[in-house]
């Protein structure tokens, strides 16, 4: 069970969105969901650390999808279900945990550039 505290807001673009983690989602199967319209993100608790951080991302990808309007230019019939959409921020998240995960002075040295404080 993951110990991770992360923190409670999550600044998207110029939207906040408010950082949870919740016993049970909606579904049995969720382990991550965000609500664009209350701008809220929750992660299932009881998963690893490196686990959530996954999920986080994937989470992270899909607000940011919503706020560039990805989705806008993408056929109805081709997203029907969210299905590409779903798919696509899953890939997107996988991979880039693993550039994470295998780069960690590249990602270091990025945090340092932009970190303005």
């Amino acid at each position: 069970m993951s110990k991770t505290t992360w923190p409670k807001n999550l600044f998207i673009g110029p939207h906040i969105y408010k950082l949870s983690t919740v016993a049970n989602l909606r579904a049995e199967t969720e382990i991550g969901l965000t609500n664009l319209q209350t701008q809220e993100m929750k992660i299932k608790k009881g998963f690893s650390p490196a686990h959530e951080s996954e999920t986080l991302i994937h989470e992270m990808l899909h607000a940011i999808w919503y706020m560039m309007s990805v989705g806008h230019h993408v056929p109805a019939e081709v997203n029907k279900d969210n299905i590409l959409e779903e798919k696509i921020v899953t890939y997107m998240a996988t991979g880039l945990c693993t550039v994470i995960q295998q780069n960690p002075k590249l990602f270091k040295k990025i945090v340092d550039i932009y970190n303005v404080n």
